[in-house]
């Protein structure tokens, strides 16, 4: 038996088939279709490219794709559904049909309705558990109020792209097409907060802005590992799998990839995914005390999808995306890694596509210094790189410390932004163990998770099984470590000489100093 992942990402759509034990046994992929500029997206176009990869690895294990799959053939029968897609925001009249286009992860609201959403919360006495930053709904909201009010004050419904997706897969089946989201869509809001409390200060701005009953623009929400409908009998006969096949509710690719990675596995660890953004985030138990602001840098807390604990953590502003423009710019960025650590005197802010964590200024540029006619492409391109590390280490260090993270700390690592090189640069600036998985799809493995959470019978078992399965994969990801040690060959007398000492102690002190002068 398997089961079958859904990844929509803003560069690549993915479809894998995975065991009960989320181990891969078939994935495809093709380009995601249809970002436009500005934040936008075409959903229609996406929907026809993942009906494509459905087909293709459901009744091929993706060996008629020319993308190269990797497992065993198919076979298997499919017992569940698992969606996830990036952060979005798609806009429905009272009637189901979608108003304009839907908005990305990288849609800007003017300052002027960031502004606003702090005002109002200040004004209503409302503490936020996260930054108000441009991804979240509120402020989007409120500019388009601002921008285009004839559009505004026809939204009756807001999802998420995955959500759109399972609901018009569950279309005509058990669930009608219902409407559902999960918690990290309604986290990321600021409309209702994680205890599924209205946010009443925000309500009354969206109000005054135009929006009828702002409180119920988002669908209910569920737990990303609960049942949302089943698979619609045209859809399932098109895709050659049995109807009723449950479908999870998901989440966005951010947090399913945390629990891909084993975010509820282990008391002392912390997930990074290294992608288009890096994301760090941490589980704690739900009574555990936060020791200082952790919004202050850029961190939020959410609800888990585990009820006895929640999740802490950030992401930066964009890291992999960034790193590959900028390759594309300069002229032999390719040979960063012959460059000397400190790449010889130059320095990076990294905050080309603005900040987020542990900054949050969209505003922010930036900025290359100590360049001379000496320094080539790789002397950038290594600075960038060094700048972009330093940044996950300055913010899993915030995140150590307000949650009490003494002792020793394992960072299970993954992601899509991963070389050879860029993994050994990872290890000699941060100072904590880092297990990779073995592969990099840790959405897809977490949406095969949610999947398989969400045959069980009652909550109960459905909460006992996503801790089960994240138990396992952190167990494997960091045997998987283990065994690579194991297996590196080990030069003759390498067990003697004593290690050279790292440069990046020093270079990562100064670069603080300097980067707090640069961006407060």
């Amino acid at each position: 038996m398997s089961l079958l992942a859904i990844d929509i990402g803003t560069t690549r759509t993915k479809v894998g088939l995975y065991d009960d034990d989320i181990r891969p046994l078939a994935v495809q992929s093709a380009p995601t279709p249809g970002i436009a500029g500005k934040g936008s997206f075409d959903a229609g176009a996406i929907l026809n490219v993942l009906e494509t990869l459905i087909q293709d690895v459901v009744t091929t294990g993706g060996t008629g794709a020319a993308e190269g799959p990797r497992g065993r053939p198919p076979g298997e029968v499919v017992t569940a559904v698992g969606i996830t897609s990036f952060l979005s925001h798609v806009m429905f009249d009272a009637a189901g049909e979608v108003v304009g286009s839907p908005l990305s992860w990288s849609f800007r609201p003017s300052e002027d309705a960031l502004e606003a959403c702090r005002q109002a919360c200040v004004e209503g006495g409302y503490t936020p558990e996260r930054p108000i930053t441009g991804e979240l709904l509120a402020p989007r909201l409120v500019h388009l109020a601002r921008t285009d009010p004839d559009r505004a004050r026809r939204i009756a419904r807001v999802m998420c792209l995955k959500d759109v997706v399972r609901r018009m897969l569950s279309a005509g089946g058990d669930g009608e097409g219902r409407w559902y989201t999960d918690f990290s869509l309604r986290d990321y809001s600021l409309i209702r907060d994680g205890r599924d409390n209205v946010i009443e200060p925000v309500a009354a701005l969206l109000a005054r802005e135009g929006y009828r009953n702002p409180e119920s623009l988002l669908p209910p929400a569920l737990p990303a590992h609960a049942p949302a409908g089943r698979l619609a009998e045209g859809y399932a006969r098109r895709f050659g799998l049995e109807p009723g096949v449950p479908l999870a509710v998901g989440a966005t690719d951010g947090t399913t990839a945390m629990y891909g990675g084993g975010l509820l596995g282990r008391d002392d660890c912390v997930v990074a995914v290294f992608g288009t953004t890096d994301v760090v985030m941490r589980a704690i138990p739900r009574t555990r005390p936060i020791f200082g602001d952790y919004t202050r840098l850029g961190l939020s807390r959410n609800a888990a999808m585990h009820p006895d604990c929640d999740v802490i953590g950030g992401s930066t502003a964009s890291s992999g995306g960034v790193a590959a423009w900028m390759n594309g710019v300069v002229q032999g960025g390719d040979g960063w890694s012959s460059i000397p650590a400190g790449a010889e005197g130059v320095r990076v802010a990294p905050g080309f596509a603005g900040e987020r964590a542990p900054w949050n200024r969209q505003g922010r540029n930036g900025v290359i210094a100590g360049l001379t006619p000496g320094h080539t492409g790789g002397h950038i391109q290594r600075a960038l790189l060094e700048a972009q590390t330093f940044r996950v280490r300055l913010l899993l260090e915030g995140l150590l410390d307000i949650t009490s993270g003494d002792g020793e700390v394992l960072i299970l690592g993954g992601g899509g932004n991963r070389t050879a090189e860029l993994d050994r640069l990872r290890r000699e600036i941060l100072p904590w163990e880092i297990a990779w998985r073995d592969d990099g799809e840790l959405s897809l493995a977490g949406a095969a998770m949610f999947a398989r959470a969400a045959t069980e019978r009652d909550e109960t078992t459905r909460n006992s099984a996503l801790l089960e399965l994240n138990r396992r994969v952190a167990s494997r990801t960091a045997a998987v470590e283990s065994a690579a040690a194991d297996d590196a060959a080990v030069p003759e007398g390498a067990g003697t000489a004593p290690a050279a000492p790292s440069a990046y102690p020093e270079l990562y002190a100064q670069w603080v100093e300097w980067i707090t002068q640069m961006y407060g």
